[in-house]
């Protein structure tokens, strides 16, 4: 059974992970970042000797400036499990969230709903991290429907999409928004700054995007992997 003080730790470890940093969470919540460091590491402190610790009280400050649910702080993360909404996974793993999104792997998805988390999904800390670096926070999950992308994403497929890229960055693979509607390809900018939107699936043409009409395309993330699942008979 872990003490309360290691319990805050591990807690305050996720939200450090969960803003991309001791920085960011600081500003979060009003709070330095020496003083974020020195609870994780238990600094000893410089009056008593005793190891600092998060008090009960800052920890109820630290939820309602990060919207967690009120004694999110004090749950053991030894379990999978629902507490007031929020999703509390096993040490060594993090959660990625699920949003009510579909993107077509073809023509285009239309869909004007509110964007909603609708599950979560858990992932080792260590496999996240390797894959998704320091984008951890910004990574997002939905899922891609037909087939134009077959090859290298299959349909019902779920993307895991860094939603912080909202711009060109490179070739690759994006999740993007066009008159046509809500889709994932693969986008290649050429010399003459003519920017194609490729279907991986050689039945589909390319499509082309001209410098005078980039309005026309929106980039809402770039897709950093997908994961899917194969029945075999």
């Amino acid at each position: 059974m872990k003490t309360i003080e290691e319990t805050y730790r591990q807690r305050l470890q996720m939200l450090i992970d969960e803003y991309g940093g001791q920085g960011k969470l600081s500003e979060a919540i009003n709070k330095s970042a020496s003083q974020i460091s020195q609870w994780l590491n238990a600094s000893p402190d410089s009056r008593t000797g005793k190891p600092r610790s998060l008090k009960s009280e800052t920890a109820r400050e630290i939820e309602i400036a990060t919207g967690k649910p009120r004694a999110w702080f004090d749950q053991p993360l030894d379990s999978v499990m629902m507490l007031g909404g929020d999703y509390i996974v096993p040490e060594g793993y993090i959660k990625f969230s699920v949003l009510n999104v579909k993107a077509q792997m073809g023509v285009g998805t239309l869909d004007d709903s509110p964007v909603e988390i609708v599950d979560f999904v858990a992932v080792a800390e260590s496999w996240a991290k390797t894959h998704f670096g320091g984008a951890i926070s910004r990574i997002h999950i939905i899922t891609g429907t037909g087939d134009s992308m077959s090859g290298t994403i299959e349909p019902d497929e779920i993307l895991f999409v860094d939603t912080g890229i909202d711009y060109f960055d490179g070739d690759g693979l994006y999740v993007i928004y066009t008159p046509a509607g809500r889709r994932a390809k693969r986008l290649q900018m050429t010399s003459t700054g003519v920017l194609l939107i490729i279907s991986d699936n050689p039945k589909y043409r390319d499509e082309e995007v001209r410098p005078e009409d980039s309005d026309n395309i929106h980039i809402i993330g770039k897709i950093k992997g997908s994961w899917g699942f194969k029945q075999f008979r």
